[in-house]
């Protein structure tokens, strides 16, 4: 299901009032939480693990050059980058509702 969504969504409110000068706001906010992919949370983490890990590979600190290593090294950091990338969505799911709840409290109480 997740796999099928559009890239980009564009999200347009019917705001009556005084609150149709947020309007525009809250469209970009929607919009970008609900499109957000969580790629820039992965890429973030696999390339803080990559640097870290090339890092105590090439001081050799703990383990001596194997090529073993190398590979435990970009299979760990593709696992850190689905890590990352489950993070950013989960991240963009809890601002999209709370963006939700807000506009929905703010509709409340004028």
């Amino acid at each position: 299901m997740l796999l099928k969504r559009p890239a980009t969504v564009d999200i347009s409110l019917e705001i009556l009032g005084p609150d149709s000068q947020n309007r525009a706001y809250y469209e970009r906010r929607l919009s970008k939480n609900y499109s957000d992919c969580g790629c820039s949370w992965g890429a973030a983490i696999a390339l803080i693990f990559l640097v870290v890990y090339s890092g105590i590979i090439i001081s050799e600190v703990w383990f001596p050059f194997s090529w073993g290593l190398i590979l435990v090294g970009l299979l760990s950091t593709v696992l850190s980058a689905a890590l990352g990338k489950t993070m950013g969505l989960a991240l963009a799911k809890t601002r999209l509702r709370r963006t939700i709840n807000h506009i929905k409290k703010e509709l409340r109480y004028k």
